[in-house]
Formats: C-alpha cells, structure tokens, sequence
C-alpha cells in the first residue's frame, strides 16, 4: 500500500480496495471476503468492516444479507451520470487550482499528457491521466472539491450492460 501509516487501517484498507476495484483486478460481482482481507492486511476484522462500509458509502460495494459483500457493478447510464457530474466538479476544482498552479506543474502537466498520447496500453494511459489530473487539482485548496471531482469513480470502474 502506498498510502501514508499515519492514515487509519480502516481507511487503507479501504483505499487498497477501491484502487483494486477500479482498476478491474477485482471484478464485478466478486465477494470479497472479511476474513481473506483481514489476513492479508494483518488486520482484525472490525477495521475490515469499516472498509467495507467506507467502500459502500462509495458505491463501489454492495452488502447483501445472506451472500455477503460483493462488488457493485456500474451501468453505462450510472457512468454517463459520474462522468458528468464530475467535469461540472473539475471545472470548480480547476478554477480554485488555476492561481496556485506554477509553470513547473503545469510542465509536469504536459509531460503527462505526452506520456498518455505515448501510452501502449490501457493501464499506461490511465496512469497517465491520473497524474495529469492530479497534478492540475492539487492546487486546489479544496480537499473536500478534489475528493468529490476524482473520486473513486473512473474510468476503469467495472461495467454491465
């Protein structure tokens, strides 16, 4: 994990999954299973079921009675939706970010893009433009317009039809 220890376990945990979930290696539909991710992050499992609830609170997870925690699916309509509400979002962001932003971060910036028009593959591109977005919205003295314009829901997401 790459995210800071200061952060609490619960959250971590959180953030390791929905990073998973988003970037396909854990599929739609799939359970995920408390006592597995407990194990996996030498973890009890009260900080695993505040991930879940975190996860859920995020839509990326579903809780159902009897079958357990699973990976929620997004349709293409859920997407178009995400899609749009987080452009409206990001213009915000960018116009808090646009007086903080250097002419180092804007070449850093551009880097990025040159790197996702490089890109080989999906996985390449997508890092790229993550960078790129972070990078641009960072500046932003928002924290709570940063997290809501790229929040867990990108491309990437698992979709059904």
């Amino acid at each position: 994990m790459s995210t800071a220890k200061s952060e609490p376990l619960a959250s971590r945990i959180s953030s390791e999954l929905a990073g998973r979930i988003i970037s396909g290696r854990i599929a739609a539909g799939a359970r995920l299973r408390q006592d597995q991710i407990a194990e996996e992050f030498g973890a009890s499992h009260v900080p695993v079921r505040e991930a879940f609830r975190l996860l859920e609170a995020q839509g990326l997870v579903e809780n159902v009675p009897r079958r357990g925690v699973r990976v929620a699916a997004f349709s293409l309509d859920d997407l178009r939706e995400v899609a749009e509400m987080r452009a409206a979002l990001e213009v915000l962001a960018l116009r808090n970010a646009a007086p903080h932003l250097t002419a180092a971060i804007l070449d850093e910036a551009e880097e990025a893009t040159r790197l996702g028009d490089r890109a080989s593959n999906v996985e390449a591109w997508e890092e790229a433009n993550r960078r790129f977005h972070r990078l641009i919205l960072t500046p932003c003295r928002s924290v709570c317009l940063r997290a809501r314009s790229w929040g867990p829901f990108l491309a990437g997401a698992p979709v059904s039809a």
